[in-house]
Order: structure tokens, then sequence, then C-alpha cells
């Protein structure tokens, strides 16, 4: 960021493409996603996470900050943005 220059002067829009209840832990072997990063999860049990039509492709993940604080990112693809909205 530049000194006197706004970081928020942009807010995304996504449409939700599914909301279910998920472990947040993964059942399997967890691989390295296309980009050669291996996630790490945290076991918190069963909660709600929704699927957005937002991708890598159309923002950068680090940058976003939901303006809901029972939102969380969790992560994504290339076309799709997962969030744990179980504190909403």
């Amino acid at each position: 960021p530049l000194p006197g220059l706004h970081t928020d002067v942009f807010t995304a829009v996504a449409e939700i493409v599914e909301v279910r209840e998920k472990p947040s832990l993964p059942i399997g072997r967890i691989a390295q996603d296309v980009f050669g990063n291996v996630p790490v999860f945290e076991d918190r049990g069963i909660h709600q996470r929704a699927i957005l039509a937002l991708g890598r492709q159309d923002v950068i993940f680090d940058g976003l900050q939901p303006l809901d604080a029972g939102v969380e990112i969790l992560g994504g693809s290339s076309d799709h943005l997962l969030v744990e909205i179980s504190g909403r």
C-alpha cells in the first residue's frame, strides 16, 4: 500500500453456487493444488460452507476481506472461492 491511498475502494460481488454443511477436515489424502501448494486444514467439526463463483482468475484471495464478520475465506481454485458461513 502507498501512504495516503485507500485499499478498500472496490467491493467484489459473487454469486453463491452452493451452500452445504461439510466437515472442516477433508476425508482421504490431501495433495498439492494446481498452484503447487499443499493446503493445511484444521479439524473444527461440521460447518456451513458456501462456494462462490469467484476465483483466482478474477481476484487475489489474499486481498479479500469479507464485509460480514461471520464469514471466513477458506481458499479456492481458479474459478471458485470457498467461504465458511457458520458464524453468520
